[in-house]
């Protein structure tokens, strides 16, 4: 197991993903509604 540093990039990242992840899961899910 790594040891990560506190890093403000890295807590920006994680946001982010967490933001964009319903985002890429209901583009997901339109996709598969039209297949």
């Amino acid at each position: 197991m790594k040891i990560i540093r506190y890093n403000p990039a890295i807590t920006y990242e994680l946001m982010l993903s967490a933001t964009l992840s319903p985002i890429v899961i209901g583009l997901s899910n339109s996709k598969l509604s039209l297949l």
